[in-house]
């Protein structure tokens, strides 16, 4: 999740999942540009580009229950 990402004061958290593991066990990183710039920056930028190449994924099609 990002948060005013281009401001001084922006945040972002970052969830990681271990495989096989429950949603309940996920690690949060809680990165602010002014504390962890470097890595603040990395996140926004894995962020960006997650999102201009990111594709609308198509609907099944549904199967009619009488078949």
């Amino acid at each position: 999740m990002l948060t005013d990402p281009d401001a001084w004061q922006g945040r972002a958290i970052v969830e990681l999942h271990g495989a096989g593991q429950s949603t309940f066990a996920r690690m949060h990183v809680d990165l602010t540009r002014e504390r962890d710039e470097r890595w603040y920056a990395y996140w926004v930028e894995q962020f960006d580009y997650l999102w201009e190449t990111a594709r609308q994924v198509e609907a099944p099609a549904r199967v009619p229950e009488d078949s």
